[in-house]
């Protein structure tokens, strides 16, 4: 048997895989049906997500098979990250590389092997797309590319999971800011309706935040204020004149119960998205 070799990029590998927060996590539906599609379009009994970290091969989606992962060092996928090419082993039995394999001679039975490299943005192959058959067997070009292109379908699926994953670390960031900010911060979309407020608003000006949310931002201010504010609104997408608001300017402001007092403004754009 000859053990995958580690590739000369093998440190920063781990970390690009280690970025995706995705080994040890339960099995997604965007993975499963594209090995659930290997498996029938290659006629296979098997077909996995395999990512390959340090010492071992976890399968995030698993077709027909019960364990969860398996060493690295028998593992057929780790051919694939350490030469990042696509591996064919129609017979294990007659490759002097699998021959004696713990995964060929014993369970599950690998005869056939299919895999391609799951490949990120910058070029790390953090595991494959493969398909196994208990009987040596050949398979077409065109099935073979079939499995490149959902091999790539699999690799844009966890590249899709670390930009949510991202994007939700950033909300948490910002709700973390907003919340414990000792300012008082109101959201509002183009039109001017509040879309958040933070606790300091409740103390500050008396209202519940639902009292709030969905109301003009006009609310707020006094009504001998209120026709600057909506014109003010209605040109800043356009005017970058009036966006030279977010220097602090001092206004008043309107509590619940109608008492007014000053306050210092600013105003600032932030786009999400």
């Amino acid at each position: 048997m000859k053990a995958p070799r580690i590739p000369e990029n093998e440190a920063a590998r781990l970390r690009a895989l280690e970025s995706y927060r995705v080994m040890d996590t339960p099995p997604e539906s965007s993975f499963d049906d594209l090995t659930t599609l290997v498996a029938r379009i290659l006629d296979v009994p098997i077909a996995l997500v395999s990512l390959v970290d340090a010492d071992r091969q976890w399968f995030k989606s698993r077709y027909g098979l019960d364990a969860p992962e398996t060493p690295r060092d028998i593992s057929f996928c780790g051919h694939v990250v350490a030469e990042q090419e696509l591996l064919v082993v129609p017979d294990a039995f007659a490759d002097n590389r699998f021959h004696d394999n713990p995964l060929v001679t014993g369970d599950p039975r690998v005869r056939f092997y299919a895999g391609v490299p799951l490949r990120t943005p910058d070029g790390h192959v953090l595991g494959t797309l493969c398909a196994i058959d208990h009987e040596a067997r050949q398979v077409s070009a065109d099935q073979l590319d079939t499995l490149s292109i959902l091999g790539r379908q699999v690799a844009d699926q966890l590249e899709l999971r670390r930009q949510l994953l991202l994007t939700r670390d950033y909300e948490q960031r910002l709700r973390t800011l907003f919340e414990t900010a000792v300012d008082a911060i109101i959201t509002i979309d183009e039109a001017g309706v509040i879309e958040d407020v933070n606790a300091v608003v409740q103390r500050l000006l008396g209202y519940d935040p639902s009292e709030l949310v969905g109301q003009q931002v006009g609310i707020l201010m006094p009504p001998r204020h209120r026709d600057r504010l909506e014109q003010y609104l209605r040109h800043y997408p356009h005017d970058p004149d009036a966006k030279m608001i977010a220097a602090t300017q001092e206004a008043v402001a309107v509590r619940k119960d109608g008492t007014e007092f000053p306050v210092e403004m600013s105003v600032s754009e932030m786009r999400l998205g």
